[in-house]
């Protein structure tokens, strides 16, 4: 049609610890399955669509499989951290999905407007699902976590692993990941004062 799409400003959002806390508290309070959902955002720094799309035969020995066709890039192995895995291990078995859309036990979970409406009322302002991801890639970084390690964990094929670095380097950083994850709970659970 002509009609050329307006520049975008990248967001650069990434929540103060007290604004992480204001929003896990209120998603802990918001339960099953939306709330799962956000405390598992904040734990993995996954992406929206694959933590709502997660299948019950992707997790194996604390770690989830994510497959290529539900993530934006390539198949990626994640390791859970004890939080985490408590999450999953709390979470109803209904389906083959742990969040199925209501009434839709083969769909994903699908009522994000409503229910990111009612996470709002934690009082943090201006702040998206992805903006999550973000603040947890920054406190990675935060924590000393080496940015391929942080990398692996999101699933990212460009930056320190991209080009020529991407396809020679084959190294899958598991249990540096696991290092990783286990830092970062432990972190995270001294800003949320409770215990692992």
């Amino acid at each position: 049609m002509g009609i050329k799409k307006p520049a975008q400003k990248p967001r650069d959002r990434v929540l103060a610890d007290d604004e992480l806390r204001k929003v896990w508290n209120r998603a802990r309070e918001i339960g099953y399955p939306y709330g799962m959902i956000v405390l598992l955002l904040i734990l993995t720094g996954q992406r929206l669509g694959e933590i709502a799309g997660l299948r019950w035969e992707w997790i194996e020995g604390g770690t989830v499989t994510f497959p290529g066709e539900i993530t934006k890039n390539a198949a990626s192995r994640v390791p859970l951290g004890v939080m985490a895995r408590r999450i999953v291990e709390g979470t109803p078995r209904h389906s083959l999905l742990l969040f199925p859309a209501r009434g839709r036990a083969t769909r994903p979970f699908n009522g994000f407007g409503a229910s990111k409406k009612s996470l709002d009322k934690c009082g943090v302002e201006n702040f998206t699902h992805h903006d999550l991801r973000r603040t947890f890639a920054t406190n990675m970084a935060r924590l000393g976590v080496r940015l391929e390690v942080t990398e692996k964990l999101l699933n990212h094929v460009s930056g320190s692993m991209g080009g020529i670095v991407g396809v020679y380097q084959r190294h899958e950083f598991m249990e540096e990941m696991r290092e990783a994850m286990s830092r970062y709970e432990e972190w995270l659970s001294c800003i949320l004062k409770t215990a692992l």
